[in-house]
């Protein structure tokens, strides 16, 4: 097992050095940082612990309530990711309060004020439900970010962050399995023997996948934050005509200004074809008409009664149902149409046109062949 947890320690001090080098791109990506350098100052402990039969100290004391602030960490990677925060927030320093709790807690534990209720309190309920309360709440983070995501990405594989979802759920079930595990330790029932190499590993394993994709995805946030803080809000007259109808957006700019957003939108996409680009953000056509992503959202989900997604995908289907006629593109699948029109996967192309036309591609095709004949 050692072998195992020093191999896997390596690629995660590697992740380190690479995360290390985005901190500059993406803030939230200090808070994986953190993450690898507990789990590695941890899994360093735990080998040399075994190595060297180091007992009870002060760096003890800190190494043992490590796991009590991992769950925090990824709260707080999760947050400022969505959130969009490019610094420290000062109450978030609160998320802190489990790891300080359990330092104190560790020298009660083992010392001649040892109780069971003290031992509870820091090996299951500081070190591993606390965790497991914050992946919950990260999970709850992802779920409004949804909202967001539809009116900003116009690819639906980046719309849900999946990947995290999957990573945060991936997360609460090996804190499952080593709570299930503390749980029977604490009532002396050892289901596996040196279970302080296993619990390191099942966190490890854990973070190793969210450190990969919290370096890919990057990207994603970055071009976001940067184009708001490029184009600050303007100061624009609202003008409401009338009260809006119940889960209609409320209209943030008067009514002319609106049109003349929407009609200038229109004119761009219909002359570029930027909806081709099939990681075309919302971001990126508000720079192209010099005005705020927050005013244009609200324009396209007034205006459209769509969601910037929806709204870029009836461009793209359009194009399709105009292509998929022209006798040029007979020898081309409708996969392939739909690539060149902005999607970027089959999956995503099936979904979103049977949404918008209430139909598949070819029931479409044949439609339009028996009204030709």
């Amino acid at each position: 097992m050692e072998i195992l947890l020093s191999m896997v320690l390596g690629i995660t001090i590697l992740l380190f050095v690479l995360i290390s080098r985005k901190v500059s791109e993406n803030f939230a990506n200090i808070f994986l940082l953190l993450l690898l350098g507990t789990t590695i100052s941890g899994s360093l402990y735990v080998i040399f612990a075994q190595i060297f039969s180091i007992q009870n100290c002060k760096l003890t004391a800190l190494i043992d309530a490590m796991p009590s602030v991992l769950g925090s960490f990824i709260f707080l990677y999760v947050r400022y990711s969505t959130k969009l925060l490019q610094k420290f927030q000062r109450l978030d320093a609160l998320h802190f309060l489990p790891f300080i709790v359990s330092v104190p807690l560790f020298f009660f534990d083992t010392g001649i004020e040892k109780t069971p209720v003290i031992t509870f309190i820091l090996n299951i309920v500081l070190k591993i439900l606390v965790s497991i309360i914050y992946l919950i709440f990260a999970l709850n983070l992802l779920r409004k970010y949804k909202t967001f995501a539809i009116n900003h990405f116009s690819n639906s594989e980046k719309i849900d962050l999946k990947w995290l979802r999957f990573l945060v759920i991936i997360g609460l079930i090996s804190y499952s399995v080593y709570f299930s595990t503390m749980l029977l330790w604490f009532f002396d029932i050892n289901i596996v023997s040196h279970i302080e190499l296993y619990s390191n590993l099942i966190v490890i394993l854990f973070i190793l996948p969210i450190s990969y994709y919290g370096l890919t995805a990057t990207n994603v946030f970055v071009k976001i934050s940067r184009t708001e803080a490029e184009i600050p809000p303007q100061t624009v007259e609202v003008k409401i005509n009338s009260e809006p109808k119940i889960k209609e957006p409320k209209a943030l700019v008067s009514s002319e200004k609106a049109d003349e957003i929407y009609e200038n939108l229109q004119n761009l996409l219909q002359k570029s074809k930027l909806y081709r680009n099939e990681d075309l953000m919302l971001e990126d056509l508000a720079t192209e008409l010099k005005t705020h992503a927050k005013y244009l959202s609200n324009v396209i989900n007034t205006k459209s009664g769509k969601s910037f997604f929806d709204f870029i995908n009836s461009y793209r289907i359009a194009e399709f149902n105009q292509e998929v006629l022209n006798n040029s593109n007979m020898r081309l699948t409708f996969l392939a149409i739909a690539f060149n029109c902005g999607f970027g996967s089959k999956s995503a192309f099936n979904r979103a046109y049977k949404n918008e036309m209430g139909m598949s591609p070819s029931e479409f095709l044949k439609k339009y062949e028996k009204s030709e004949l």
